[in-house]
C-alpha cells in the first residue's frame, strides 16, 4: 500500500502546484504593476517639486535676465506636460492593477477549491486504503487457515508455480483448454483426466498449471 500511498500524494502535490504556480504568476504581474506605479508617483512628487521652485524664481525676483526667465518658463511648461502623461500613465496602472487584483482573487479562489476537493479525495482514497488493508488481512488470514488441509508438497508446488508463472498457478479447464495458457489439451491426456478421481491433481501438459475440472 505504501507505492499507493506516495502515487497519491505526489498526484495531490501536482494539482495543488499547478493552481499555486498559476497564483504566483499573476501575484507577480501586480507586484510588476505596483512597483511602476510607485516610480511614476515618486518622479511626480520630483518633477511637482522642481516646478513649485521654478514657479517661485519666476515670481520672486530672484531671476532677472530675460533669457533665463524664458529658460524656466521652458521648464516649467515641459514639467508640467511631463506631470500630466505620468497622472495618465498612472490611472492606466491602476486600472491594469485592478484587473490583476481580480485574477489575484480568482487565482485564490481556484487555489482554495483544489486544495479542498483534493483534501476530500484524500480523505475518500484513505478510508479506501483502510478498507483494502482490512480486506487483504481478512484474504490472508482465510488463505492460511485454508493453507491448513492443503497437502504440504501440493503447497510447495502451488507457491513454485505462482513465482513461475506471474502469480497464476491455478486454471480452469474449459472446452479440454487451459485457461492461464489458452492451448488445448492433447486428446491422450484429455481422455486420461476423464478417468481420474475427482479428488486427483491435474496440470496442464503446456503450461504446468493446476488444473481445476
Amino acid at each position: 500500500m505504501h507505492i499507493t500511498r506516495s502515487a497519491r500524494t505526489g498526484r495531490a502535490r501536482s494539482n495543488v502546484g499547478c493552481a499555486d504556480g498559476a497564483l504566483a504568476t499573476v501575484t507577480a504581474e501586480r507586484s510588476d504593476v505596483q512597483a511602476a506605479a510607485k516610480a511614476d508617483r515618486r518622479r511626480g512628487v520630483l518633477g511637482a517639486d522642481r516646478r513649485a521652485d521654478i514657479e517661485k524664481k519666476l515670481y520672486d525676483g530672484s531671476v532677472t535676465a530675460t533669457k533665463d526667465l524664458l529658460a524656466l518658463q521652458e521648464e516649467s511648461k515641459h514639467l508640467a506636460d511631463r506631470q500630466n502623461a505620468m497622472e495618465d500613465d498612472e490611472l492606466e496602472l491602476m486600472e491594469q492593477l485592478e484587473e490583476i487584483e481580480a485574477r489575484v482573487d480568482s487565482a485564490n479562489a481556484e487555489c482554495e477549491t483544489t486544495r479542498q476537493a483534493i483534501t476530500a479525495k484524500q480523505t475518500e482514497l484513505e478510508i479506501a486504503l483502510e478498507e483494502v488493508d482490512a480486506q487483504v488481512v481478512t484474504n490472508e488470514a482465510a488463505r492460511a487457515e485454508a493453507a491448513t488441509v492443503v497437502p504440504t508438497e501440493l503447497l510447495v508446488r502451488y507457491e513454485q508455480l505462482r513465482g513461475d508463472m506471474g502469480g497464476v498457478a491455478v486454471a480452469r479447464l474449459v472446452s479440454n483448454s487451459c485457461s492461464g495458457c489458452h492451448l488445448s489439451l492433447s486428446a491422450v491426456e484429455a481422455d486420461k483426466m476423464k478417468h481420474l478421481p475427482d479428488d486427483a491433481v491435474v496440470t496442464c501438459d503446456s503450461c504446468g498449471r493446476i488444473l481445476i475440472r
